[in-house]
């Protein structure tokens, strides 16, 4: 089966969020994290995503490669 990709997601992020991807089936999403942000909002937004990845494991991680998106889809992961 094909893996489902979100292609570009800018978010309000949340638990709540990342629980409706997994029900909708996602794999994986290319978040934007930040925009018009500061070089120190930004590095805000990246250690609050290493959190997420921390606190959510079984809903999230950061991929960084192709199979990464197989291995989510295995896992019931995004």
């Amino acid at each position: 089966m094909t893996p489902l990709i979100d292609g570009l997601q800018y978010a309000n992020w949340s638990e709540r969020i990342f629980r409706q991807m997994r029900a909708g089936g996602v794999d994986a999403v290319h978040v934007t994290i930040t925009y018009h942000e500061t070089f120190r909002e930004t590095v805000l937004q990246i250690e609050r995503w290493n959190r997420w990845f921390e606190r959510f494991p079984d809903l999230v991680f950061q991929g960084r490669t192709a199979a990464d998106v197989q291995r989510a889809r295995d896992t019931g992961r995004t």
